[in-house]
Formats: C-alpha cells, sequence, structure tokens
C-alpha cells in the first residue's frame, strides 16, 4: 500500500513539473512566442512568420519582421510591442495593457474593390472562450515628406 502511495506522489510530483515547465516555457520565453506562432495555422487559416522575437508572452514582447498570410492577401509589420497581463486569462480574459504598431503593409488580393474586412479570424477550441481586451493601442506609418 505505502508503494502506491509513493509511486502517486512521485507521479502527481512529475506532472506537476511537467506542467509548470511547460507554462514557464510558453508565457515566460521567446522560444514560447515561436512555438505558439507556429501552431496558429493548425487552428486557422493564417501563416504567420517572424524575423525577430525580444521579450516574452507575459510582459513585454516585440516582435520585429511580422509576416501573416492568408487566401486574401498579406499583412506585414515592422514592429510589434504588446504588454500582456497572463494573470487575467484564469479570468478568461486576454487582457493588453499596450499595443504598439510600427509601419504597417497591407495587401489584398481582390478583383472589385470592395470594403476592408478587419474582422479576426475566428478561432477553436480553448481560445474561443476568452475575451479579448486592449487598453491602448498605437501605431502607423511615417508620413511622406
Amino acid at each position: 500500500m505505502k508503494r502506491w502511495i509513493v509511486l502517486g506522489s512521485a507521479l502527481t510530483a512529475l506532472l506537476l513539473a511537467l506542467f509548470s515547465w511547460a507554462l514557464y516555457f510558453l508565457f515566460w520565453t521567446p522560444g514560447g512566442v515561436h512555438w505558439l506562432l507556429g501552431k496558429v495555422p493548425q487552428y486557422s487559416p493564417l501563416k504567420i512568420q517572424v524575423d525577430k522575437v525580444t521579450g516574452r508572452i507575459a510582459g513585454d514582447l516585440e516582435m520585429e519582421g511580422l509576416q501573416v498570410w492568408w487566401a486574401g492577401g498579406r499583412l506585414n509589420i515592422q514592429r510589434l510591442q504588446t504588454s500582456l497581463q497572463p494573470q487575467h486569462l484564469l479570468r478568461g480574459k486576454i487582457l493588453f495593457e499596450k499595443i504598439l504598431v510600427k509601419k504597417i503593409s497591407l495587401e489584398e488580393k481582390q478583383v472589385k474593390p470592395e470594403p476592408l474586412d478587419l474582422t479576426l479570424p475566428r478561432v477553436t477550441g480553448f481560445l474561443s472562450r476568452l475575451d479579448l481586451e486592449i487598453r491602448s493601442a498605437s501605431g502607423g506609418n511615417p508620413l511622406p515628406d
């Protein structure tokens, strides 16, 4: 009986350690950002590439050379800075304290001109149950001379 209790406790401790490591990797390392960006095509029609990632999801994150492709076009962002508060995920909310964007270009593949559709892509699974809040957003392109 004692053997099963010790074995069960060891297995529980191992699972808890693996779960903690996975959370740390996803939220507190640039590698977690790359891994999550690689998973986006599995859950949406988007393909994403980023040249440089600095920081982490939980806190301040900066991505340079961000490119997003979909069937209808392509979005290029020279620099994207975000500040995410991960503790709000426990309440079912994705909360960005700030989003700063520098130099955006959008290319759409359209035969006839239509109004720009800025609807966010539909997501499935766990993310579909989360609310999104952005407290501060700014950015743009430099004005031509």
